[in-house]
C-alpha cells in the first residue's frame, strides 16, 4: 500500500513540473504593461527558451514578482546571467508571440 502511495505521488509531481523548462542567459529587453495584467512585465533574453519565442513574462498579482522583478533588473544593469525556469504551458494573453510564464529566476555571479 505505502508502494502505492508513493508511486502515485511520484506521478503527480512528475507531470505538475513537466511543463517547466530551464534557461540560463542574460537578459535583453525588459517592458511593462500598465494597462495589461495590472503591471505585467514581459523580457527577452540572449538565448531564447525552446517554446517561449517571445521571451518570458512575471504577472504583476503573483506573490514573488517583487523579487523576480529585482533579480531582472539587477541582472539587466549588471549585464550577467540568470537561470529561470518557466511554465511552457502558462503563455501571456497580451501577444501573439509565445511570452512563457516565470516559476523561479537563479542570479548567477559568472
Amino acid at each position: 500500500m505505502k508502494v502505492s502511495v508513493f508511486i502515485l505521488l511520484l506521478f503527480f509531481s512528475s507531470v505538475a513540473n513537466s511543463a517547466v523548462q530551464t534557461v540560463t542567459s542574460k537578459v535583453d529587453l525588459i517592458g511593462t504593461y500598465s494597462t495589461y495584467g495590472d503591471g505585467d512585465v514581459v523580457f527577452q533574453l540572449d538565448d531564447e527558451l525552446s517554446g517561449c519565442e517571445g521571451g518570458l513574462w512575471l504577472r504583476k498579482s503573483d506573490p514573488g514578482f517583487d523579487s523576480h522583478l529585482n533579480l531582472l533588473l539587477s541582472a539587466f544593469h549588471a549585464n550577467t546571467k540568470l537561470t529561470i525556469g518557466a511554465h511552457t504551458d502558462q503563455l501571456w494573453s497580451g501577444s501573439t508571440k509565445k511570452y512563457c510564464r516565470v516559476d523561479w529566476i537563479k542570479l548567477l555571479r559568472k
